[in-house]
């Protein structure tokens, strides 16, 4: 559980809402409203200058279960993430 203080602190994740209202539930086990807010949630690179963020998903097509591996590196500029 989160401390008032905590809860009213910015989310790290750049929402500019409150982490309390934002991240925290879901980090304390909440479902998540959108994969989004679930990736946001649980991906540290945020806390950084830099990051490494990999997703991996699997799927099934009509013929047969596929699968897709993305790995992208992130840096923030200016206070802003972008590729790098």
């Amino acid at each position: 559980m989160l401390g008032p203080i905590f809860s009213l602190a910015p989310c790290p994740c750049g929402s500019g809402t409150a982490y309390g209202v934002c991240c925290g539930p879901l980090r304390d086990g909440n479902p998540a409203p959108t994969a989004e807010a679930l990736m946001r949630s649980r991906n540290p690179a945020h806390e950084d200058e830099t990051g490494v963020v990999e997703c991996r998903a699997r799927f099934r097509d009509a013929r047969d279960e596929q699968a897709m591996r993305e790995t992208s590196r992130f840096e923030r500029r200016g206070g802003r993430w972008v590729l790098g």
